[in-house]
């Protein structure tokens, strides 16, 4: 049965879009909503999430996204989605190599993690 489009319901829920309200956010509800319909859109792009994770990094500042769907192993090349200016011979380096020494390898199934529950925030800092 359809659900007339005034009675559509946010995929931001009521409890974050206050939460998101009161806080100091960088980031506005209306944008939120935008990422969030732009990750559920993902699977359906030639590049899955490439456009959810190119709005994610404009929303950021950031020089670099990259979506990690299987990280690279001894086995694997892993599958990951770059947004932002990406050099080969580095993704290749990562992938073959310097993923041995990721922190963020290997972590368990469904479970959440920060940087510094995984580090602690002073090795996080100085690593390298």
């Amino acid at each position: 049965m359809a659900t007339p489009s005034s009675t559509l319901v946010s995929p931001v829920g009521e409890s974050a879009t206050r939460a998101i309200e009161e806080a100091d956010y960088p980031i506005t509800r209306v944008e939120l909503d935008a990422l969030l319909g732009l990750i559920y859109e993902g699977i359906t792009e030639a590049m899955p999430w490439h456009a959810a994770i190119d709005r994610l990094r404009e929303l950021m500042s950031a020089a670099h996204v990259t979506l990690m769907l299987r990280p690279p192993s001894a086995e694997s090349r892993g599958v990951m989605i770059n947004s932002g200016e990406v050099d080969e011979q580095a993704t290749e380096s990562y992938e073959t190599h310097f993923f041995a020494v990721d922190p963020f390898t290997g972590l368990p199934d469904a479970e959440v993690v920060s940087a510094e529950e995984l580090l602690g925030s002073e090795r996080w800092q100085e690593s390298a």
